[in-house]
């Protein structure tokens, strides 16, 4: 009597992909939109300057276009910080591993 095993993995990797993909481009923009919701408004040019870009299948990359964002991120001598990204960030860190671990079970 002979054993065949077959492995699966490409069909489940075939499936979960794209699955994968979704969630990450969710929670790209996600994140732009509460950190969005977190910027100050001034001229409102920062807040038009947040995306969420794809930067590959299962990668994106949320940035902030306005040179002077990250003296609002992180602080200055003068100013205290007023961060919108690091904390829009981590507010969808929860609900990203909890889609994740979906579509990998």
């Amino acid at each position: 009597m002979s054993v065949v095993i077959k492995s699966r993995l490409g069909e489940i990797a075939a499936e979960a992909i794209p699955k994968a993909s979704a969630v990450v481009q969710k929670t790209a923009h996600e994140v732009q939109a509460g950190a969005q919701l977190r910027a100050r408004v001034d001229t409102g040019n920062m807040k038009g300057a947040i995306e969420a870009q794809p930067t590959g299948t299962l990668s994106a990359r949320v940035t902030a276009g306005a040179e002077y964002t990250v003296y609002n991120e992180y602080g200055t001598h003068k100013m205290a910080a007023q961060p919108m990204l690091r904390p829009a960030a981590h507010e969808q860190e929860a609900s990203f591993y909890a889609a994740m671990r979906q579509v990998f079970s």
